[in-house]
């Protein structure tokens, strides 16, 4: 644990080099390292954050799927959109925290950015099973839309009922 603190600490070193390397270190050693970067994401701002959502890319764990839905409300764009890469990476794993954050604050307009480019990303490519793509199609079509604040809301509260009845 104290390599990934120390690690973890390298993240907001000054240094791109430093950072990068650590975060390629922390992607090494995987799942351990999700919590550490998970903290990373709830409480640093600045490259800390960008580089752990980074990592949580290749980390792909679904655990962090709630921490990566809030940091679709940074302030910075560079790490919304790394969020977004990330919870793209997690397939239909972040269906359900996306939808519930949907579901409540569908007035966040970097939320519904974020959350568009994930579930365009998921349907595009195929990245999701048909079932799951049908529940969260309404929802993307509902961010395209003029009223898109009312018919968020929504058509997330559905599709999220819906994963959790499949579930």
């Amino acid at each position: 644990m104290s390599d990934i603190n120390a690690l973890v600490a390298e993240l907001s070193d000054h240094d791109g080099f430093t950072r990068q390397k650590a975060r390629l270190e922390l992607e090494k050693i995987g799942d351990p390292a999700v919590d550490a970067l998970i903290g990373v994401l709830q409480t640093q701002s600045g490259p800390a954050v960008w580089e752990a959502a980074k990592a949580l890319i290749k980390i792909r764990s679904p655990k962090a799927a709630p921490a990566l839905v809030e940091t679709l409300e940074n302030n910075d764009p560079g790490v919304r959109w790394v969020a977004s890469e990330a919870l793209t990476a997690l397939g239909m794993h972040g269906l359900e925290p996306l939808m519930a954050a949907l579901a409540s604050r569908s007035t966040s307009g970097t939320l519904r950015d974020g959350a568009h480019h994930v579930l365009n990303m998921l349907i595009t490519k195929n990245y999701l099973l048909d079932r799951y793509a049908e529940m969260v199609k309404p929802v993307l079509a509902a961010l395209d839309s003029p009223e898109r604040v009312a018919s968020v809301q929504s058509a997330a509260h559905e599709a999220l009922e819906q994963l959790r009845a499949a579930a």
